[in-house]
C-alpha cells in the first residue's frame, strides 16, 4: 500500500509540473524568455526593448540586455522572475566588472561605419590610427 501512495504521489507531482508549464507557469530553473524579461520589466522601464537573455555567471540569475530610451543596460532577473537587480557584478579573485566588460560589449562602435566622405580632415588620411570628433554647434 505505501508503494501504491508514493506512485500516486510522484503522479501527481509530474501532471502539476506539467500542467504549470503547459499554463506558463514559471518553475524555478525555467530558461527565461525575450518576452518573459520584458513582462518583468514592463512599468519598470519606460519603453523597453529586450535585446538578449542569457545566463548570468550567477547560479539564479539571467543577464539581459534592454535597451530604453535609445540607450542600451544590462539587468538581471532572477529564476523566480520576483526580483530586477540593476548594477555590477564583480569577481572578487580577477576583481573583473563582469557587467563592464558586457557593456562596452554590447555598445562598442563599428568606426568602418562611420560616413568620412564630407567630413574636415586633419592630419595624414592613411595614419594609422585616427580620432573621431563629433560636434553639434546648435
Amino acid at each position: 500500500m505505501g508503494k501504491r501512495r508514493n506512485f500516486r504521489l510522484s503522479s501527481a507531482l509530474v501532471i502539476f509540473l506539467v500542467v504549470s508549464l503547459l499554463a506558463g507557469v514559471s518553475v524555478a530553473g525555467a530558461a527565461l524568455s525575450k518576452e518573459d524579461a520584458k513582462g518583468v520589466l514592463t512599468g519598470l522601464v519606460p519603453d523597453v526593448q529586450v535585446i538578449s537573455v542569457e545566463k548570468s555567471v550567477i547560479k539564479g540569475l539571467w543577464e539581459v540586455v534592454i535597451k530604453s530610451r535609445g540607450q542600451n543596460h544590462i539587468v538581471y532577473i532572477d529564476d523566480a522572475r520576483k526580483h530586477v537587480i540593476s548594477g555590477s557584478i564583480i569577481e572578487s579573485a580577477t576583481r573583473t566588472n563582469i557587467t563592464k566588460v558586457k557593456f562596452d560589449e554590447i555598445n562598442k562602435v563599428d568606426v568602418s561605419l562611420i560616413p568620412i566622405e564630407d567630413t574636415f580632415l586633419m592630419g595624414d588620411k592613411d595614419a594609422k590610427h585616427k580620432v573621431f570628433v563629433f560636434d553639434d554647434p546648435d
